[in-house]
């Protein structure tokens, strides 16, 4: 382990493996504090899946604790089977061309159930001239646009329509999407390669369409390491990075292509690097080689531990939004990308987790400000 981060979130994100390894065990006989571990799994949606994994001396409030969250999650997980299945029904008997993404594509391949890999929505890729339609259509099987929280105007220019919730009431949520990401970004990976590499599949005996291997993962290094700025979604993207290598036949030749003809070779980089490093998927060095961006070995060893301390929302992130930038900048290496002047934070990619993080801290006066400041000092001195 080459990352700074505390044993609960190690613990925590270290679930994200498929099955449990000497780090986990290692870990599972310190000391923890285990209101912080409960805390991070709710978070990041984990803790269904780590109660099923605690060790024999776990507390027992501790204990009860998740095994509340996981019997939640288990309610959840059969509704959310049931509008999958409602929702494929309803896609195939229109005979719509929809193509999903994400945790659906997961579960649609056979690679994971749904308590297997949690999310809280399923997102659909359409053909533009469809997408209107086929939006209308399922609020008529089991979703229902909520207008004073999604708004039309807020979407007109989105790559996305207004999101459906489930009519039944709980938070899932269902995005058709016309295309792969926000205007104005600067990936060269279109909804059309996406269709045409993707294949149909018998999900409950319905057809839908599934990316493949290598566009699922760069897709999904995209979202985190671009939408999310490497901040948000930690859990679930390493997740989906170990089910897919470990699930799939991943081509390793194409997807490193791949990546850097799409200008998301930094983005697949950090992502894969961040699986090794953080919860130890194996990843093949020759690989993180071809992708990794024109920095030094040290320098790039200092970023890793950024990410990874940035990558939950706890005290330890480091407490300047620009110092954040500076060092995503640093990773991401937008201009050698071919990204031009696109940043996530212009606005188009600008994710409400992290907004809301950043916002709730107020505005801070002088005597706050030097705090900040020591507290930049020692989180600089930190990643040395």
């Amino acid at each position: 382990m080459t990352v700074h981060l505390s044993r609960e979130a190690t613990l925590v994100l270290r679930s994200a493996r498929i099955t449990p390894d000497p780090e986990w065990h290692a870990l599972c006989a310190q000391p923890l504090r285990w209101q912080e571990v409960i805390a991070v799994a709710a978070d990041e949606r984990a803790a269904s899946v780590l109660s099923r994994r605690l060790p024999p001396n776990t507390p027992d409030d501790a204990r009860a604790a998740l095994r509340r969250f996981a019997l939640v999650a288990e309610f959840r997980h059969a509704q959310l089977e049931q509008l999958y299945k409602t929702t494929l029904a309803a896609l195939a008997s229109a005979g719509r061309d929809a193509v999903l993404l994400k945790g659906g594509a997961l579960m649609a391949r056979g690679i994971a159930t749904a308590a297997e890999r949690p999310m809280s929505d399923l997102d659909l890729l359409l053909p533009p001239d469809q997408a209107q339609n086929t939006w209308e259509q399922l609020q008529d099987c089991g979703w229902r646009w909520d207008r004073e929280r999604f708004p039309a105007p807020l979407y007109e220019r989105q790559h996305h329509l207004p999101p459906l919730v489930d009519a039944g009431g709980s938070s899932y949520r269902l995005e058709v999407h016309r295309d792969l990401f926000p205007p104005f970004h600067p990936f060269a990976l279109s909804a059309d390669d996406v269709r045409r590499a993707s294949t149909t599949v018998q999900s409950n005996e319905t057809p839908i369409r599934v990316p493949d291997s290598t566009h699922l993962l760069v897709h999904s290094a995209i979202h985190f390491a671009w939408a999310h700025t490497l901040e948000s979604k930690a859990w679930r993207t390493l997740r989906d990075v170990e089910l897919l290598t470990t699930r799939t036949e991943v081509d390793w030749s194409e997807l490193v292509d791949t990546a850097l003809q799409v200008r998301a070779g930094s983005c697949t980089y950090w992502t894969l690097r961040l699986a090794q490093s953080v919860i130890g998927t194996p990843i093949p060095h020759d690989v993180l080689e071809r992708l990794k961006p024109p920095r030094s070995d040290a320098t790039l060893r200092r970023l890793e531990r950024h990410y990874a301390r940035n990558m939950l929302l706890t005290p330890s992130r480091c407490p300047s939004d620009r110092m954040r930038r500076v060092f995503w900048e640093a990773g991401i290496c937008p201009k050698h990308q071919g990204h031009g002047t696109a940043r996530p934070w212009d606005g188009t990619f600008r994710i409400p987790e992290v907004q809301q993080w950043d916002e709730g801290r107020g505005t801070m006066g002088v005597s706050d400000r030097l705090r900040q400041t020591g507290r930049l000092a020692r989180y600089v001195w930190e990643l040395r």
